[in-house]
């Protein structure tokens, strides 16, 4: 899945990070990671579910991180390294390596096969339309204003 989303300055926070001192530098990357982690919790409890293949391959990557396994319900296992991406530097991504995750992402799950909700009704049409980019959107300000607060952050 190739959704891409900038945080608008991110090139020059990028050279912000680069006159700080270590420490700093440290301290605000792990900020960054923590959130993405967060993102991922968020885009998969709104992620329309069949077999979990889905659900189970939002991952999180960073310099650190290359590399994710995972497994469905149905035991089938997966690697779900992100081919488009090579995490380095300050880049975190958070995605799936899913063939179908774009466009359940933007036309979202719902009809006949979707199952029901925990109140036994069938799911939308359009159920977890947007999973990945309203996880994004509920944690980035969180994650900018942890940052603010790091020593030498304005």
């Amino acid at each position: 899945m190739s959704i891409r989303t900038r945080v608008i300055g991110g090139n020059s926070l990028k050279d912000e990070l680069k006159n700080l001192n270590k420490e700093i530098k440290s301290a605000v990357y792990q900020e960054i990671v923590d959130g993405a982690f967060i993102i991922q919790t968020k885009a998969k409890e709104n992620v329309p579910v069949d077999t979990a293949r889905l659900k189970t391959s939002i991952m999180t990557l960073t310099k650190d991180i290359k590399t994710y396994s995972y497994t469905d319900r149905e035991g089938n296992s997966y690697d779900g390294k992100l081919r488009t991406v090579e995490p380095f530097g300050y880049d975190v991504y958070v995605g799936s390596n899913v063939e179908y995750a774009m466009k359940i992402h933007e036309q979202g799950g719902g009809g006949p096969f979707s199952g029901r909700t925990a109140g036994g009704q069938k799911k939308p049409k359009g159920y977890g339309r947007y999973y990945l980019k309203k996880a994004f959107e509920d944690v980035i300000p969180m994650i900018i204003t942890r940052v603010r607060k790091i020593k030498g952050i304005e």
